[in-house]
């Protein structure tokens, strides 16, 4: 199970369903390694999109220090970026707590 806490400020008003499913996503992708399918260009586009050399993103995609939830094709090429896909048919539960907050505070 994944259990989540999210805080906004105070007043702001926060659709749950635009930000839980892609943050989900992202932490389920945490744990998985990318079986390298597509490297050549998935690496370059990845690398594009957010500004890191491409040897980077091979031995961040490719570390399989904390890939719990296995080898798979994690993500692909998709119109000039790439698409993610990972395994989440594992998650079976998540528990996701809302609340507005008068400061946000970093590391708290």
């Amino acid at each position: 199970m994944i259990e989540l806490r999210i805080e906004v400020p105070y007043g702001t008003s926060l659709n749950l369903a635009d930000v839980v499913k892609p943050l989900l996503d992202g932490i389920i992708s945490a744990f998985q390694v990318y079986d390298g399918t597509d490297m050549p260009s998935t690496k370059v586009r990845l690398s594009d999109l957010i500004g890191v050399d491409q040897d980077i993103v091979v031995n961040i995609l490719t570390d399989s220090a904390t890939s719990i939830l296995g080898k798979t094709r994690l993500l692909h090429p998709f119109g000039t970026g790439v698409q993610w896909n990972p395994v989440d048919d594992r998650c079976i539960a998540v528990k996701i707590l809302c609340e507005q907050v008068l400061e946000l505070v970093h590391g708290r």
